[in-house]
């Protein structure tokens, strides 16, 4: 079976970039937001003629890396642990080199999945600008959370997935764009009928795996918009919300007979064990200890 994968062309040559080898990939998985690979760093990239088709965003995971770029003013800086490189899309280098020891995590911001989450918007149409080694607590933040969900085996499911990809994309065009060109969002929050339908939905589907798409059609807005629109609703995002709605749910269920096991999968969650980090992370508490208690 063939997979996509992160390509970059090279002397003239369409490629997947694996640079020094692939350590695994968001595509053999469940995982429904940007493409994103681990991969790691040669030890030596010799100088090379090189495109970016696509924006970019490269986490040093480990270690570090020294790049000499001929199309950047400075040609030459080093990387290091948990900062950022942006490579836009079109940048195009005459003379691009790199070395060093280092895991890099690497995404993909791709147009169809931007059209996907912002549909009537104009993230699509924003220009990241290159930057070098950035070191931004926030964006790092985002990029590790998506590695760690894909290499957890993508417990979370789509809903997460999607909202992290979305927070991404939307973080890179307020912070790291040439214009804001996206067109202003409305500021106030969902209608009485919207919230309602919403909240109705996802009690009625808390064992499905809920994505930011349906929850926003069932509101009638973009995913964007309806992001934005549920948190000044609620005070949390959408993701938050079903978390809280599946452990209150679990409550009611780890009063009678069913086994903690059950009481997991109907609900949604990936497994016991997941089922088990949610319950004890919001209620301080383990699903044992509270039907113990009860």
């Amino acid at each position: 079976m063939s997979y996509r994968s992160i390509q970059r062309v090279i002397n003239g040559r369409l490629q997947p970039d694996v640079a020094g080898g692939l350590l695994w990939s968001s595509e053999r998985s469940s995982w429904s937001g940007f493409l994103l690979e681990r991969k790691r760093g040669r030890r030596r990239y010799p100088s090379h003629v090189t495109y970016w088709p696509v924006s970019r965003v490269v986490l040093v995971a480990a270690g570090q890396i020294s790049i000499e770029d001929s199309a950047q003013t400075p040609r030459r800086f080093t990387a290091g642990l948990d900062s950022v490189t942006i490579w836009p899309a079109g940048h195009e280098s005459a003379a691009l080199s790199a070395s060093g020891r280092c895991e890099l995590i690497d995404v993909e911001i791709d147009l169809g999945t931007l059209a996907r989450l912002a549909p009537d918007e104009r993230l699509g149409h924003v220009q990241v600008t290159p930057r070098q080694s950035v070191h931004d607590p926030q964006l790092t933040a985002f990029v590790r959370a998506m590695a760690s969900e894909v290499e957890a085996g993508c417990p979370t499911g789509s809903l997460y997935h999607d909202a992290l990809s979305l927070a991404l994309a939307t973080y890179l065009s307020r912070r790291y764009s040439t214009a804001a060109a996206w067109a202003t969002p409305p500021r106030g929050g969902l209608s009485r009928l919207q919230l309602r339908r919403v909240m109705d939905y996802i009690r009625s589907n808390l064992g499905r795996d809920l994505s930011l798409d349906n929850l926003a059609i069932v509101a009638c807005l973009s995913p964007r918009h309806f992001v934005r629109a549920f948190r000044t609703s609620l005070g949390v995002n959408p993701h938050q919300y079903v978390l809280a709605e599946r452990v209150r749910e679990a409550k009611r269920l780890l009063a009678g007979p069913s086994a903690i096991v059950e009481v997991a999968l109907k609900l949604g969650f990936a497994s016991q064990s997941h089922f088990t980090d949610v319950f004890r992370r919001m209620t301080g508490m383990t699903p044992k200890r509270y039907r113990q208690a009860q």
